[in-house]
């Protein structure tokens, strides 16, 4: 696979600007913690497609196409089908940004602390 891919140490602004200039991000992950660049992508307005697996489909919900991360014939299919139709793209970007609204840093904090709370009892914070 070493062959095949192509790694970028990229700053944060070239980042984002990687995302603003895409087409599409896909995201054919089979595990991760949160999924953070699904957030990232949002925030630059390009729309997604990603693998229907792991926490995906609870952070992406329905501002997301979602694909089989297993099979390289459904992975192509998305692809195709927001490339090739940009009013769906478009409509992809539009809900993204909707459901960015529900991510914060600021209502991050207030969870963990939350959580931190909840699982160190007798700990005065």
């Amino acid at each position: 696979i070493k062959n095949r891919t192509l790694q970028i140490n990229a700053s944060d602004k070239e980042l984002s600007e990687l995302y603003t200039r895409a087409s599409l991000f896909v995201f054919p992950s089979l595990y991760e913690g949160f999924g953070i660049p699904i957030l990232e992508a949002y925030a630059c307005h390009c729309p997604i497609a990603i693998s229907n697996t792991s926490c995906f489909p609870e952070i992406a919900g329905d501002a997301a196409i979602y694909f089989n991360p297993y099979s390289v014939k459904d992975i192509t299919n998305t692809i195709e089908a927001i490339i090739y139709n940009p009013q769906k793209a478009n409509e992809l970007i539009h809900k993204g940004i909707k459901r960015l609204e529900l991510y914060s840093w600021e209502k991050t904090v207030v969870e963990t602390e939350k959580t931190y709370k909840k699982t160190i009892r007798g700990y005065n914070f």
